[in-house]
Parts: structure tokens; C-alpha cells; sequence
């Protein structure tokens, strides 16, 4: 027993010791944080991974992944290979309708490492080695080499086309801030615009293919995801913005007048939203309808409607005016997208405008409040009328809550689902389910469990994607004095 005790005593005996033993206690009173975050945070994810690479309702039927991967490398048994519920990253092929994973996976290989190639040779120019450049060169060659062949077998070469156009007009675009004279300036700019164009022609190609091939259902959510996030973040932003602008002004009131915009905000969203849907009825009674027939508009459908805003507009001036206009018959997925958004999802908005406005008010208000007044008085002194403070003074040093509330609004809006599933209609078929709602109806109502955790990660990446090119415009827009 004395000869444990002495061993225990000089295994922390000395300076390196007690450091020792301060490091093992503060990483013990660490661990039960640890246990929960992983418990509650990071499992959740990688469950929702596993189970996004398999097509099974509650628990997998048949083999695991394991065997497959291993029988799809030569390791193994072949049985391994026969239809099993592991779907493995042919779920997201399928669900997106991509070209084979293998080119999948050598595109985005081929981009990411021609990218980490184009920074070190940027690099380069300021003196570094360039040995780092050119094995991310080499590569993202390699990694070409390995999607070519793919791409042309099955026809998708256009993948590639509209990469290379898309790569080779961002570089002119950059470069044209270094032209020796205004020609060779205008010149690579024309060249990087023909160049960006044709991208998007082949972009387009592609998009229809895989809109073909693809989930269609869930591309027209994604769509609609897209026409809420625009339908509703520049107006709450614009208007909320002249709201505090005008409250900021020292009026009689603004308490109340701020705690009358943000009572929507902290009401009940489910409770709101159905008293909206009251508002939005297809009744003549409704209060919409009776607000429109008040200016002379015939009774609308609102939530009901699942015809394109477009439209609706085009026969709303066809019956007050008499007019025989119609809107052009343009094949999908181009037609969904110039058709615009249902008129039950343009009321959807109506009601986010209403609950967000206020909300973004205040945080305005908080913004115009950390504005130094010197910078007003000077500009007063100086003869600035008030639209000259606003455009040089108050618009530039309130970017920072702008960049903030735009990052939040759209994040808001890609993950928007309460509302948007108490206030939609069987009627308005489908026209209203973003991504959020498309992923609870597969997951709740047709049980497949797989197929939803797919569709809630590929939505994640869009999520992600849009954070990192707001922040890189953020980067240069964002103004903080």
C-alpha cells in the first residue's frame, strides 16, 4: 500500500507534475459539457448522415453499409452488392439527379483544389516557394483526369463547360482591374460578361437534365425557398429601416410606437398565423377581399391560389381593363422560375413582413443609437441636407446591423416552417412548400426517413453556401467607422 501511495504521489510530483494533474482536473470538469454537446449537438448529425446514405423507415433492414463499401472496393463478399437498403451517396445523386458519383466527386475535387492552386500561386508572386502551387496544380489535374472520362461517356461534358467558362470569366473579371489602358479594361470586361453568359446558357442545360432526372418536387421547394427568402427580406429590411429612421427622430410616443412593432414579433407564431388566415380567406367577406373590393379588385383565392402571382396579375388587368394579355407558355423548370411565386405563397409573406418588420425596427433602432452625433452636427455645419446624412452618414455606419439582420433574415427564411405549415392549403397544391415543409411531409407523412435527412443536408448546404458569399461580400460592404 506504501509503495502505491508513492508511486500515485510521484506521478504528480514536481512542476511538470502539478501542471499535470491542473490540465486532468480541467479537462474532468470539462467532460460533462463534452458528453452533453456530443449527446445532444453532434450526435444528432452524424445519426442524421448515417441515416441519410440509407432507404429504410425506422431502423435498416438487410446489410449495413460497412459490407457494401468494402465488396464495392473488391474486399469481401459481392453479395454484399445486391440491393440493400444502403444507398450510400446514390441517395443525393438520385435526390439531385447528377452524373455518376465518381464525376461528382472529381468536379468538386478538380474546383476545390484549383482554387487552393490559384491562391498559392498568388502566393508566389509575393515571394513564396511555389512548390505548394504546383502540387495543388498537379492535383486538381489528377482530379479532372478522373471525372473527364465519365462526363463524356455518359454526355454531361456540359458540366465541365460551364465550369471552365464560369472559371475563366471570374479570372478576366479580376485581372481587369490590372489593364494598362481603358480599351484593354472595357475589352476584358465584354470578355468576362460573354464569358460568365455562356456559363449560365450551359448552367442551364445542366439544371433542366437534372430537373429531369432529378427530384423534381424537390427542386420546385427549393424554388419556392428561394421566392420566399427574396419575396421577404428586402422588404422587411427597406421598410423597418425608414420605420426606425423616423422613430429615431425624437417623436411623442416612440415607446409605444416600439412596442407596438415588436408585439408581432414575440406573439405566438402558430396563433398569428391563423388569424391570418382568417384575413386571407377566399370568402368575399374576408378582410383582404373586402379591402380590394373597397379599390374595386374582384375576390381573390389568397391561400387557395396556386396559380403564379404573374398570372393572377395578367387576369386582373384582362377583367378591369378588358384586355386580352396572357402569359407566354415557357417549359420548366425556366417556366416555374419566370412564372414566380403562387399568390398563396405571396400572402405567406404578407404575414412575415408583419411578424419581422417590427423586430428589425428595433435592432435599427439600437444601430441609429450607437451612431456618434458629432458626425450629424459636422455634417449639419457643413449644410448636409437630411437625404445627404442619410445616404453618406447613417446608411453606411449602420451596414454592420444591415449585414446582421440580412445573414439572420435569410437563414430565417431557409429554415421557415411554422407559419408556412398552419397557414397552407390543400387547394394551393403544393405552391407553398418551401424545402423546411417538403422534408417534414417525406419524413412524417410517406416515412421515408432517408430520403428526408438527405434533403435536410443538401438544404444545410445551401444554407452554408449563402453564409459564406454574404460574408465575403460583407467583408468588402460592411463599413464599421
Amino acid at each position: 500500500m506504501r509503495t502505491q501511495s508513492r508511486q500515485r504521489q510521484s506521478i504528480f510530483a514536481g512542476r511538470r507534475g502539478r501542471a499535470c494533474k491542473e490540465v486532468l482536473a480541467a479537462y474532468l470538469f470539462l467532460l460533462p459539457a463534452v458528453l452533453l454537446t456530443f449527446a445532444f449537438g453532434l450526435w444528432p448529425v452524424i445519426h442524421a448522415a448515417y441515416v441519410s446514405l440509407h432507404r429504410w423507415n425506422i431502423k435498416p433492414r438487410g446489410s449495413t453499409c460497412l459490407p457494401y463499401w468494402l465488396a464495392s472496393l473488391g474486399i469481401g463478399s459481392p453479395e454484399a452488392l445486391r440491393p440493400t437498403d444502403c444507398l450510400g451517396v446514390a441517395n443525393y445523386v438520385k435526390l439531385l439527379g447528377l452524373p455518376s458519383v465518381a464525376s461528382v466527386a472529381g468536379l468538386l475535387l478538380a474546383a476545390l483544389f484549383g482554387f487552393l492552386a490559384y491562391r498559392r500561386w498568388q502566393d508566389v508572386g509575393e515571394g513564396t516557394a511555389q512548390g505548394r502551387a504546383v502540387a495543388w496544380t498537379l492535383a486538381a489535374l489528377v482530379a479532372l483526369a478522373l471525372a473527364l472520362p465519365g462526363l463524356i461517356a455518359s454526355g454531361e461534358w456540359t458540366y465541365l463547360v460551364s465550369l471552365g467558362l464560369l472559371l475563366v470569366g471570374w479570372l478576366l473579371w479580376h485581372r481587369a482591374g490590372h489593364s494598362a489602358s481603358l480599351p484593354e479594361l472595357v475589352g476584358r470586361l465584354l470578355a468576362a460578361c460573354a464569358l460568365v453568359a455562356g456559363a449560365g446558357v450551359f448552367f442551364f442545360v445542366d439544371f433542366r437534365r437534372m430537373w429531369m432526372v432529378g427530384d423534381q418536387d424537390f427542386f420546385k421547394s427549393i424554388i419556392y425557398t428561394f421566392f420566399y427568402s427574396l419575396g421577404t427580406v428586402p422588404v422587411q429590411l427597406s421598410v423597418a429601416l425608414v420605420l426606425a429612421y423616423i422613430l429615431f427622430q425624437g417623436i411623442k410616443g416612440q415607446g409605444l410606437f416600439r412596442l407596438l412593432y415588436f408585439m408581432p414579433y414575440i406573439a405566438p407564431s402558430v396563433a398569428t398565423a391563423v388569424v391570418f388566415k382568417r384575413i386571407f380567406s377566399l370568402r368575399e367577406t374576408g378582410l383582404m377581399n373586402l379591402i380590394g373590393s373597397a379599390i374595386g379588385l374582384p375576390a381573390l383565392k389568397w391561400l387557395h391560389e396556386s396559380r403564379p402571382v404573374n398570372l393572377v396579375i395578367v387576369d386582373l388587368l384582362n377583367q378591369l381593363f378588358g384586355t386580352h394579355l396572357s402569359w407566354p407558355q415557357i417549359p420548366d423548370p425556366l417556366g416555374v422560375i419566370l412564372a414566380g411565386p403562387s399568390l398563396a405563397l405571396v400572402s405567406i409573406m404578407i404575414y412575415n413582413w408583419w411578424v419581422f418588420i417590427g423586430y428589425d425596427t428595433v435592432i435599427y433602432l439600437a444601430g441609429l443609437g450607437n451612431i456618434p452625433r458629432d458626425l450629424y452636427e459636422a455634417a449639419e455645419v457643413d449644410g448636409a441636407n437630411r437625404w445627404a446624412i442619410l445616404r453618406k452618414i447613417t446608411i453606411p455606419l449602420l451596414s454592420p446591423t444591415t449585414f446582421f439582420l440580412t445573414i439572420i433574415a435569410t437563414i430565417g427564411t431557409f429554415k421557415a416552417f411554422n407559419h408556412i405549415f398552419v397557414m397552407k392549403e390543400a387547394a394551393a397544391r403544393g405552391t407553398v412548400d418551401v424545402a423546411s415543409i417538403l422534408i417534414f411531409q417525406t419524413f412524417r407523412a410517406k416515412g421515408q426517413f432517408g430520403e428526408a435527412a438527405a434533403m435536410a443536408f443538401v438544404l444545410f448546404g445551401i444554407i452554408l453556401a449563402l453564409s459564406q458569399i454574404q460574408n465575403r461580400v460583407g467583408e468588402r460592404m460592411v463599413f464599421y467607422g
